[in-house]
């Protein structure tokens, strides 16, 4: 065979090839040209809906949806601590090194939550991908939603993404919110406000909205737990929980025995404690409520000195404590 002949089987074979791309390509931008959102799904493990693009699937590795064809994403996750926290825990990582301003943001709100929205850019595998990042919370809980699409499909990505993200909304109020898949219900006082709510979790403290609970901070954790074997001798279970503290060490044991929050037996013990942090004497108490397999925890902190000012309202918080009835959410 001729030489010329093979550079032109050769010349012929990277023809193909850049026909072959070119129609896998304008085959991929007329799924992207498809209009629309597909309708609003409920997110398992987060507490919202979303309106994915038309030809995003659910994604079997992480909670959101993606468009294999063009490697685009949409991730959630659910942050258990406040909007404001979140929103500065983004804007520290997304700042550039240099001092530069932060990336296109916008401010809005999702239904009666406050949300940001950012407009980024990413290299992954050396490769340009933008991204639609959102932020929406309250006082105690957030989300972050981010959308990732490359670069190359911008003019057809860019806009549905945003709009699927700002499609989002929460199942409920910020202050059914807060008590959702607890079993109980509780008020706050003229100074212990709600400030944090974990998956089984609610802390109430008096402390800035942006500040964090320390173990000198006035505050209240209540939560529920379970057993894998029946409470049975409740003073040697309280006992033995109390000993599982890390944060603090027990001085001295000043009254224990036992008590009834909503009517369910409970089991109370006061002491003096020092932080192991700071090494400050805290008035420290435990309240257990027990059930068969599962109890309530409630525990009341604050500097020995300052006692006195919050004694009335750590009673306070306990009394307005309620059980819900089976079945409530």
């Amino acid at each position: 065979m001729y030489p010329f002949h093979n550079n032109m089987v050769r010349h012929e074979m990277v023809l193909d090839r850049i026909a072959k791309r070119q129609v896998t390509q304008a085959i991929v931008a007329l799924l992207l040209t498809l209009p629309g959102l597909l309708a609003a799904e409920n997110i398992p493990g987060t507490d919202i809906t979303l309106s994915p693009p038309a030809n995003f699937i659910t994604a079997t590795s992480f909670v959101g949806f993606q468009q294999i064809e063009t490697f685009s994403t949409i991730k959630i996750a659910q942050l258990e601590q406040p909007y404001a926290e979140a929103l500065l825990e983004a804007n520290q990582q997304r700042a550039d090194t240099s001092g530069a301003p932060v990336p296109d943001s916008l401010s809005l709100r999702v239904g009666t939550r406050e949300a940001q929205l950012f407009a980024l850019t990413t290299k992954i595998s050396g490769e340009t991908f933008n991204q639609w990042l959102l932020i929406i919370g309250d006082a105690h809980r957030s989300i972050s939603i981010t959308a990732t699409y490359p670069d190359w499909a911008a003019a057809t990505m860019s806009d549905p993404l945003r709009e699927s993200l700002l499609s989002a909304q929460w199942l409920r109020s910020a202050q059914q919110q807060l008590f959702y898949d607890l079993p109980f219900v509780v008020s706050e006082t003229a100074d212990l406000k709600f400030t944090k709510r974990t998956a089984n979790m609610l802390i109430l403290a008096d402390a800035p909205p942006t500040g964090s609970v320390q173990t000198t901070t006035p505050a209240m954790v209540i939560g529920h737990l379970t057993s894998d074997t029946p409470i049975i001798d409740i003073k040697a279970f309280s006992h033995a929980q109390l000993a599982k503290l890390k944060t603090i060490e027990l001085v001295d044991l000043v009254n224990e025995g036992e008590v009834k929050v909503d009517g369910i037996r409970a089991y109370k013990i006061t002491a003096t404690a020092r932080s192991v942090a700071t090494g400050d004497i805290l008035s420290f108490g435990q309240i257990l409520a027990f059930q068969e397999y599962r109890y309530l925890l409630i525990h009341q902190s604050v500097r020995e000195a300052a006692f006195g000012a919050y004694e009335a309202q750590f009673a306070e918080v306990v009394a307005s404590l309620r059980f819900k009835q089976p079945g409530s959410l």
